[in-house]
């Protein structure tokens, strides 16, 4: 490798984020708000966004004005909900989820216990239900904080826990 190519790849690979910390405008979350969650899926991205009080789903191209989707925790669809599934191998799910028009938006991060065929793996992502029929499911791989669901205590308010026994469940 001769010393431009050498130079070319010093700077791409300083430029790179380190793990675990988020690259510049990967959410939909405003200044004041707290990322609860965020992935991107191709040229769009999903995001989870909290005040005191407040949460609310966020789904579109980052930068648009009006993302294809925006739920929120309070709006006509009721209160968001929350839940937390414990496996018997040690494993765990959290899942929010966001209801309006007669979907559901059901926002997952999961780690497999230690008794698991594959122990510590991580995985999240997005699925969308119609009533209680599948529409849609995204994957995301876990790259860092950002695809691992952290609700802040302050969140705790627009937040009710998952009462209806099919959401309650892995995803």
């Amino acid at each position: 490798m001769d010393r431009r190519g050498a130079f070319a790849l010093g700077a791409a690979l300083t430029a790179a984020p380190p793990y675990g910390f988020a690259a510049p405008a990967t959410t939909h979350c405003h200044a004041d708000e707290t990322v609860v969650y965020s992935c991107t899926f191709g040229p769009k991205t999903a995001s989870v966004c909290a005040t005191p009080g407040a949460i609310v789903f966020r789904y579109g191209r980052l930068g648009d004005a009006d993302p294809d989707v925006q739920v929120s925790g309070s709006g006509a669809g009721g209160p968001a909900r929350w839940a937390v599934i414990t496996g018997g191998g040690g494993g765990r799910q959290d899942s929010l989820r966001f209801s309006s028009a007669g979907k559901n938006y059901i926002v997952y991060s999961a780690a497999y216990g230690s008794l698991t065929a594959i122990p510590g793996r991580r995985e999240s992502g997005v699925v969308v239900f119609r009533g209680y029929e599948v529409a849609s499911m995204l994957a995301c791989p876990v790259r860092g904080p950002q695809q691992r669901i952290s609700l802040p205590p302050s969140a705790s308010g627009a937040v009710q826990d998952e009462a209806d026994p099919e959401f309650q469940a892995w995803f």
